[in-house]
């Protein structure tokens, strides 16, 4: 009975070490990101999406769940975006109906995706733009950083476009109340245009 306790206790130890470690490991890589950003980077992103007709957000692997997550910040920012975590032929459905007013932005951290080439050299072709989550900072990007730095983007979506931000919060929150048969306040994006003075 005493051994199954030590050996409890010696797998709960392991596994607060673990938690320990990952918190230390993100607040660090978080602590880094305020000096690698690429601040013009970030900005040339935040205007092409915010004056986008679609922001198609691509992710490969788990980064796809990262391009939903963010195709659905953009939605509800009033931002027209689909998100795909296609791979092989299934891309091409994704990509064929891009125009030079469409954006291309892929959340995926590595390099060398057939896909993510094939999505980059495609927007090019034809005169979208095209940004990837790992060229808004210098060096590694961590899981963690990229999520922030898309939360960062969604934002600045919102204050680039604050009337198009408040219609969408209310037309969502309408929707909502009347498939919920409640008020159901959606305040992301008001939080957003709550951090900054309302410009002209």
């Amino acid at each position: 009975m005493s051994s199954n306790r030590e050996e409890e206790t010696a797998v709960r130890d392991a596994i607060l070490a673990i938690v320990e470690r990952t918190i230390a490991v993100e607040a660090r890589n978080l602590a880094q990101m305020s000096s690698s950003l690429l601040e013009g980077n970030v900005l040339e992103a935040i205007y092409a999406i915010g004056s986008a007709d679609r922001v198609f957000v691509q992710g490969v692997g788990t980064s796809g769940a990262l391009a939903s997550y963010m195709a659905v910040r953009l939605l509800r920012r009033g931002v027209r975006a689909v998100a795909s975590d296609a791979t092989g032929i299934r891309v091409a459905d994704f990509l064929v109906t891009m125009r030079s007013s469409d954006v291309l932005l892929v959340t995926s951290r590595a390099d060398g995706h057939r896909e993510v080439d094939l999505a980059i050299a495609h927007a090019r072709a034809c005169g979208a733009k095209a940004f990837v989550v790992t060229d808004l900072v210098k060096g590694e990007l961590s899981r963690t950083v990229a999520l922030v730095l898309l939360d960062m983007l969604a934002s600045g979506v919102a204050v680039h476009n604050r009337s198009r931000a408040e219609d969408t919060t209310e037309t969502l929150n309408a929707l909502r109340e009347q498939l919920a048969g409640r008020r159901m306040d959606l305040t992301g994006a008001l939080r957003d245009l709550d951090q900054v003075p309302a410009h002209p």
